[in-house]
């Protein structure tokens, strides 16, 4: 498997460089970095965050064609990656969930790990929360002020599997692939409240919110 770097893909957006197709109008690949499985990526300041079999991975992408590993956190699998302000947001399954100081990419340190059972999929922050998606267990709210110091604010289910989820406005949009899609007011964190959960939506696994538009990946597709 491979990390590739695409000048231009439809519905991903790389963030790493312009688009830009061939004459004939096709995609082209610029870059490429062969590992074992990468499951997720975050791109900040030309730097990828990838979530792979072993941990955090972290390529130098300034120059696509070529890209450069700067460094790898041993964390065992990690699904999903995000990056804010200096850290990365790490859901690694039954592993848990990590907060990594990406400060210096060159030597990312553990500065936080929760762990409360289940396989947490995926995660969102908001102000000093986390809203972690754990597959079988529902939604985890933690407080990560601290992150040394990691607690459980509030835990909600529905009974689905919960797959991704997304915060905008202090909305919650979550991928239930057993209900759907449900859409949560997060404005109190210790009591968030079921809006709705949208009809047809059965199998969603992954959600993307941009330009008030929502995108919806399902098993059936998107």
């Amino acid at each position: 498997f491979a990390f590739a770097i695409v000048l231009s893909l439809m519905g991903i957006n790389m963030r790493c460089c312009p688009p830009r197709t061939g004459g004939d109008g096709k995609f082209s690949v610029v870059g490429k970095y062969n590992i074992d499985m990468a499951y997720d990526f975050d791109i900040k300041n030309d730097c990828a965050y990838l979530g792979t079999n072993d941990g955090l991975l972290i390529l130098d992408i300034s120059k696509p064609e070529k890209p450069v590993k700067l460094s790898e956190l041993k964390l065992g699998f990690i699904k999903e990656a995000k990056v804010f302000g200096g850290l990365a947001y790490l859901s690694g399954g039954g592993n848990g969930f990590f907060i990594v100081d990406v400060s210096d990419p060159k030597q990312p340190k553990l500065v936080g790990k929760y762990s409360n059972g289940g396989e947490i999929y995926s995660s969102a922050k908001a102000g000093s929360y986390a809203y972690l998606c754990n597959r079988l267990r529902g939604i985890q709210v933690v407080d990560i002020q601290n992150p040394g110091n990691i607690k459980e604010v509030k835990q909600w289910s529905n009974g689905g599997q919960y797959w991704e989820i997304v915060i905008k406005d202090k909305i919650a949009y979550v991928a239930d692939a057993k209900n759907g899609l449900e859409i949560f007011d997060i404005s109190d964190p210790g009591s968030p409240g079921l809006i709705t959960i949208v009809p047809d939506t059965k199998g969603a696994i992954f959600v993307q919110v941009a330009d008030n538009k929502l995108s919806l990946g399902t098993f059936q597709g998107i």
